[in-house]
């Protein structure tokens, strides 16, 4: 007795589910780690000003750019971020960033099954992109970016969806569009516009999609205009002048559309210089070294886009291939649009593998069995195995879900990485004022600590990670002078407008009064030891320094003086963590040793916060 067909048929489409969705899980770890980049403070606190004060149009938190127009363009994101953290929760924002994630991939996925695409190779597709995603896939504004990108992707292949262009269909004249498809499908384009106005208030990264997409639309409306051979379903030639009109006016809407923003077309002329001024002191923005052992996830994607194209370019696509031709050079040259190619990998290359991987195996197996599975046929054990498949499929997935579970409650905030402790003693003996910090801290430093304005209590600091949305490059320049020394165009960009490189400038520029840095950033160190008779030790763990004004706080006559008993000179090690945000300890009902903005206080003690020691 053998089980029908039609039951065979159901039960491979079932393991084939499970296995799916298993793998879809298992994509949600990559994604779901609680990582975020220095500037996570900064932005939760910009958004908790907007909500409370309304945008701010000039520099807030620092002293050397009070005034200095501020154009911010991720407000959309800030604002998400602190109504998440105020109001839910970090877990539920991190819950947020892994679901986001998943569901691009699963839409990914879900596309290369309706294309026939072996699960196999869907499988290996998401896998690839879930693994190269992962260290992007931060809580930064840039996942916005990245998400917003590969919806447009998959949005506008659906609605592209029996579009049929290729270089022979070019080349014949053919029209690459049935009429039947345009007209029910194309009116979902207009969704774009709506989702570039958001993507414009909620990170400049909307400019890498609206590249993307008017060259997409736009060669796809050239494809139709040189299209002299029309099918007997799409109408006439008229028709298809119409329908490239169509994206031509599309095009101009959506590029309007990124005008509703608070700085109008400011905000594109900011862009437009900023991006046009290298930043070698970001990382991200160097070229991926490919030799390295981590790129190899990279180096695999980049190697099966190759050979797809070599073994099926006949049916490529021309307008995916210019905007993949595009992307992959703007990622082989920054690293941080990696996540870019990433979206285009998984949306349109796997039916281009599988055609890969159907030659491979035909040339492999020229007589070998037919694939075709509409006469097949099993025993009754089938069943059995199919059913203990799903099962297993199903307890492993519900595995990986607790695990990515465990991670989407806290984020930790490791002591040997910032300096929580040196926080705490700033809190305890009420110090504020100017303070230069190491560039990595600065955000942690104002949202724990600092002083929107210069009249508010508090730190203002020299210089933070929002670079030249709110700086002048000149005070760009001060810090990294301070902070890596002159070096050459592959280190830094200075502004020709800036004065010789000074590494001791910026602890005289506008009289900051306390230094916080970081005992690791050598350059700093060496600078400051050659002016240390300006500046007395307040503080010293193994991570940090607190340095403060010698004229200030070493002179018994100052009313900020900060006697040495007080002062806390060791190399305690720091260890542990501390849940996000860090923030110090407030002691309730005791006095403080604070000689800031004329209040005298007397310091009891120097609790800190509580220590955990996870596995990293």
């Amino acid at each position: 007795m053998s089980t029908p067909p039609q039951t065979t048929v159901d039960m491979r489409k079932t393991v084939t589910q499970y296995f799916l969705l298993t793998v879809l899980v298992w994509c949600a770890l990559p994604l779901s780690p609680p990582n975020v980049d220095s500037d996570f403070w900064g932005h939760v606190q910009y958004g908790r000003d907007v909500w409370q004060h309304g945008l701010d149009r000039t520099a807030t938190y620092t002293y050397n750019a009070i005034g200095h127009p501020w154009i911010n363009h991720e407000n959309l994101c800030e604002l998400l971020f602190a109504a998440f953290v105020d109001s839910a929760g970090i877990g539920w924002l991190l819950a947020l960033k892994c679901l986001l994630g998943v569901a691009i991939v699963g839409w990914a996925m879900h596309r290369a099954n309706r294309q026939a695409v072996h699960p196999l190779i869907t499988a290996a597709v998401a896998i690839l992109a879930a693994s190269n995603l992962s260290y992007y896939w931060g809580v930064r504004p840039h996942l916005f970016s990245f998400v917003f990108f590969g919806a447009m992707i998959g949005w506008t292949d659906w609605c592209f969806e029996g579009w049929q262009g290729s270089f022979t269909q070019l080349y014949e004249g053919r029209s690459p569009w049935r009429d039947d498809v345009a007209s029910s499908r194309r009116w979902g384009l207009w969704l774009l516009v709506p989702l570039l106005t958001i993507w414009t208030n909620t990170h400049g990264g909307f400019l890498a999609g609206l590249a993307v997409i008017l060259a997409l639309l736009g060669s796809r409306a050239i494809h139709l205009l040189f299209s002299r051979t029309v099918p007997s379903d799409s109408g006439s030639a008229r028709s298809l002048r119409r329908l490239a009109g169509y994206l031509f006016v599309l095009m101009a809407v959506i590029g309007l559309a990124t005008l509703i923003n608070p700085y109008g077309i400011g905000l594109h002329k900011w862009l437009a210089i900023n991006l046009s001024r290298p930043r070698p002191e970001i990382l991200e923005w160097h070229a991926p070294n490919l030799l390295s052992t981590a790129a190899w996830k990279l180096d695999v994607v980049l190697v099966l886009m190759g050979l797809s194209l070599i073994a099926n370019w006949r049916q490529f696509d021309p307008a995916r291939l210019l905007v993949t031709t595009v992307v992959a050079y703007e990622a082989l040259t920054h690293a941080r649009h990696i996540p870019f190619l990433m979206m285009l990998f998984m949306f349109w290359y796997p039916p281009h593998l599988q055609t890969l991987f159907s030659k491979l195996i035909k040339q492999l197996r020229p007589d070998g069995p037919s694939t075709s599975t509409s006469s097949a046929t099993a025993s009754p054990k089938a069943a059995m195995w199919a059913d203990f498949a799903c099962s297993l499929l199903s307890l492993y997935a519900v595995s990986l879900g607790f695990r990515v579970g465990t991670r989407l409650h806290e984020i930790p905030v490791y002591r040997d990485q910032y300096p929580v402790s040196a926080a705490q003693f700033i809190a305890d003996h009420g110090l504020t004022g100017r303070v230069v910090t190491s560039g990595k801290w600065a955000q942690y430093t104002l949202c724990v600590l600092g002083a929107r304005t210069p009249g508010d209590r508090g730190l203002l600091v020299a210089f933070d990670g929002r670079l030249r949305t709110c700086y002048p490059q000149e005070v760009v320049d001060l810090h990294f002078d301070f902070a890596l020394g002159d070096g050459g165009p592959d280190e830094r960009f200075r502004s020709p407008s800036s004065p010789p490189a000074d590494p001791k400038r910026i602890l005289e520029f506008n009289q900051p009064e306390l230094l916080l840095l970081d005992r690791h950033e050598s350059h700093a160190q060496q600078v400051l030891a050659t002016v240390a008779d300006h500046w007395v030790l307040l503080y010293q763990d193994e991570l940090s320094q607190l340095w403060g004004r010698r004229s200030i706080f070493d002179d018994p006559t100052n009313e900020r003086y900060f006697p040495a008993d007080q002062r806390v000179a060791g190399n305690r090690p720091q260890t542990g963590y501390v849940q996000w945000p860090a923030s110090p300890k407030r002691h309730r009902g005791r006095a403080s040793l604070a000689k800031a903005s004329g209040n005298k206080h007397r310091n009891v003690s120097s609790e800190t916060l509580p220590v955990s020691q996870p596995s990293r």
